[in-house]
């Protein structure tokens, strides 16, 4: 039975789960394929679900909202902490005597059920703390003897916005969730009805679609990286949702519902520029396999700039645009950017800038006065990836295209130009951070 949720919900079963990067390579990333069964309705409606009777409505750029239920050794460690058997049954209901701030609504909200099923699929234990969390441990600190007081002292500090810094190491740096915290600072036992209070409630993990209704029917795909990383005290952390995904078993279930993404299409076939690292190529592939599901593409130039570290290890979906060009998109163009296969480190915006006349000769199409109308046809860019780096350094590449090759020493032609292009909706990032 599928968890209720404040938003319509699938379940997907997961038809395949296959590895993209090379075994060994030290990022995990996954190609999977799910085709929905069921569908429910909000919990506010009574969340009953029926069979899916036709294909998810997406479009090429939306995404999938997923959740999923927090590790179960996490689970009772927290039910132990907070002095649960887990199978006691609760209702949990707004506290409203305020009467100044309206509570959000909440899924779990007057619906009996155990503590352990909402600790399992109601709040989010990975959470980082917040200082409002540390600031109600400081205040349940109990007795005046020195253990006490300093306990108490620490933790009104951490949620001081005094000790941002101190805060900010503690808790964002390394990581900590509320598990931790709560382990941390053992003297300190809150009550349920307070840890729910300044606990974070479970959010979807959102996940670009790969596939494109045209091409893959009533399948859904997902391109998943799992999320790993070192804190500065090498303490060793991994995305809840994306783990979840890249373990996900053949056969297994996964309950999302849909996101409307931000990514358009042309209404009309035009060039294509895409600039995708790593992961980021999902909502690139569901566009291009988009386009390969409709004949009028099938002259239109394409270009690919894809960046990853090795074209052995991590080179996602290589043979698959090769065998598009051949037989569906014949102008697709892929122009890869391997940073680490050689000692001269090569990136996206490098693969870019070396193009530059053939960038600015397509931008300029449907944006100067003798083609005012014609905007459809032009270049459009499409930037998806990490945010970390990569949208600067192609903002800056675009600039330099604009105002050294298109408009060069004109600065007031190369403003009215990313302002045209803008209105044409031709420059468009789906960039995230972890």
């Amino acid at each position: 039975m599928a968890v209720p949720r404040m938003e319509p919900m699938y379940t997907l079963r997961v038809l395949r789960n296959a590895l993209l990067t090379a075994a060994g390579h030290f990022q995990h990333v996954r190609h999977l394929e799910l085709r929905p069964e069921t569908l429910s309705c909000a919990a506010a409606d009574g969340g009953a679900a029926a069979p899916v009777t036709a294909p998810i409505p997406y479009l090429a750029g939306d995404a999938l909202s997923v959740y999923c239920a927090n590790v179960p050794a996490q689970v009772e460690a927290l039910l132990q902490r907070l002095g649960y058997a887990g199978d006691e049954v609760v209702t949990v209901t707004p506290d409203t005597t305020h009467g100044i701030v309206a509570s959000r609504a909440e899924p779990f909200l007057h619906r009996a059920m155990t503590v352990r099923y909402l600790l399992t699929y109601y709040v989010d234990l990975n959470a980082v703390a917040s200082q409002e969390f540390l600031w109600m441990l400081g205040l349940h600190v109990v007795g005046d003897d020195e253990g006490s007081v300093e306990v108490r002292e620490r933790l009104l500090e951490l949620s001081s916005a005094r000790h941002i810094d101190e805060f900010l190491q503690y808790s964002h740096r390394e990581k900590r969730n509320v598990i931790e915290v709560l382990h941390d600072f053992k003297m300190v036992t809150p009550s349920l009805a307070h840890f729910l209070t300044f606990a974070c409630p479970m959010r979807p993990r959102y996940f670009s679609i790969s596939s494109a209704p045209g091409l893959d029917g009533d399948v859904v795909h997902l391109t998943v990286a799992q999320l790993q990383l070192k804190t500065p005290l090498k303490r060793e952390r991994e995305g809840l949702c994306s783990s979840h995904l890249v373990r996900a078993a053949e056969q297994s279930r996964v309950q999302a519902g849909l996101w409307q993404g931000t990514l358009e299409m042309p209404e009309e076939p035009a060039p294509l520029l895409f600039v995708a690292t790593g992961s980021g190529v999902a909502p690139v592939r569901s566009i291009i396999r988009t386009c390969a599901a409709d004949p009028r593409w099938r002259d239109t130039p394409l270009y690919l700039v894809f960046g990853c570290r090795f074209a052995t290890k991590d080179y996602l979906y290589g043979e698959e645009w090769e065998q598009l060009r051949e037989e569906r998109l014949r102008n697709l163009n892929v122009i890869s950017a391997f940073s680490r296969d050689t000692d001269k480190k090569v990136y996206v915006q490098h693969r870019v800038a070396e193009h530059a006349k053939l960038i600015a000769a397509l931008l300029r199409a449907g944006t100067t006065e003798a083609k005012a109308g014609d905007g459809d046809r032009g270049l459009y860019v499409y930037m998806c990836g990490n945010a970390k780096q990569m949208p600067k350094a192609m903002g800056q590449v675009f600039d330099s295209i604009i105002g050294e090759v298109i408009f060069p020493n004109e600065e007031q032609k190369c403003a009215q130009f990313r302002k045209r292009l803008s209105n044409q909706n031709r420059f468009q990032f789906d960039t995230w951070s972890a």
